[in-house]
């Protein structure tokens, strides 16, 4: 019982300060720090998260991918100190962090996109001058196939050098190589497939990539 004429005091509970679930680290810094030096972790050393920022300056911010995703979450109110607590300033902060989080977001796509073109537009070149090399492989055979067939059809003399250069008929059916693309040599040297029999050729063109390309029969 209280001693009559004693007012009874009130109970007053202790009541956190507010800034007591706010972290001392601020918002505005780990966005600045994580857009300059995301990629050496720097913005996770500031939060406290010490092992993952070693992780990320090790790999280089994940090649960037990390550093962006995590300024992101830091934009987004999303990447907290080490003891979980939102950044001080967030609140009040937080539209102009959104608002860079957006505009990184969008100049990131453009430069993925960029990059994935200048690969494409990089290697154009270099499947156009493979496909026109399998094409004059393609032609040489053809060429071959030709001169196999004037032998079959002249007692199996092949055409003499000066017969290679006059006959159109042994150039048929090839799409890019013509007779000046092409090098004949009959053997023996100096056969003529009718006194004496050329027994043996080398056909001869040059490809893009990688140099000469023979046909030896």
């Amino acid at each position: 019982m209280e001693p009559q004429g004693q007012i009874p005091q009130p109970v007053i509970a202790a009541i956190p300060p507010a800034s007591a679930n706010v972290s001392d680290k601020s918002y505005v810094a780990a966005l600045v720090l994580s857009f300059f030096l995301g990629g050496l972790g720097i913005d996770r050393f500031y939060l406290g998260h010490i092992g993952t920022g070693i992780v990320k300056l090790l790999t280089g911010g994940g090649l960037g991918i990390w550093s962006l995703i995590d300024f992101i979450l830091i934009a987004f109110g999303k990447l907290r100190d080490d003891q979980g607590r939102p950044l001080a300033g967030f609140d009040t902060q937080k539209h102009v962090g959104v608002i860079l989080a957006i505009v990184g977001l969008v100049l990131a796509t453009f430069a993925v996109a960029g990059f994935l073109l200048l690969i494409v537009f990089s290697a154009v070149p270099a499947l156009q001058s493979n496909s026109r090399d399998v094409q004059r492989k393609n032609d040489l055979s053809i060429i071959s196939a030709n001169v196999n067939e004037y032998a079959a059809n002249h007692t199996g003399s092949y055409p003499s050098d000066e017969t290679f250069i006059s006959d159109p008929t042994l150039t048929e059916n090839s799409v890019v190589l013509t007779k000046n693309d092409v090098s004949y040599v009959a053997s023996p040297q100096g056969c003529d497939g009718v006194q004496v029999a050329c027994t043996s050729y080398v056909l001869q063109t040059q490809l893009e990539k990688s140099g000469p390309y023979k046909i030896t029969n």
